[in-house]
């Protein structure tokens, strides 16, 4: 285990993690809330919800990862801004720790670089604008 990896709470908990991602257009013929039932709009969150897990597991915190979600994408200045809930078996210090991995982690072909990263624990107003 790495030592940057404490005891797990005995609940999972709940973080809003708000994102861009870098270098990829809104799209809203795919991306809008109204899309969401469409293949593609599903396809691209499982997309980002695979690369969450992934950096989560390279990170150390597989066995605290209990699922991800994302909420809604939006539009800001032409780039998405991805908003995604994580339950986690894991505390707010031991997060940032992982958000700070994440911000280092180099994309493999075919991932989401994700830039400007902020996360809070639930409830929380920064997952209020979905």
């Amino acid at each position: 285990m790495p030592s940057s990896v404490g005891p797990k709470t005995s609940v999972p908990v709940l973080y809003c993690l708000v994102s861009k991602l870098k270098d990829i257009p809104y799209e809203s013929e795919i991306m809008d809330d109204n899309k969401r039932q469409g293949i593609w709009h599903s396809g691209f969150r499982k997309a980002v919800q695979y690369d969450v897990m992934r950096t989560m597991f390279a990170s150390g915190l597989c066995d605290r990862y209990q699922y991800s979600r994302v909420r809604c994408f939006r539009n800001e200045n032409n780039n998405v801004k991805v908003v995604m809930e994580l339950s986690v078996y894991a505390y707010l210090d031991e997060m940032e720790n992982f958000i700070q991995a994440f911000r280092s982690f180099q994309p493999v072909t075919n991932s989401y670089i994700f830039d400007d990263i902020e996360i809070r624990q639930e409830p929380s107003s920064l997952c209020d604008i979905c």
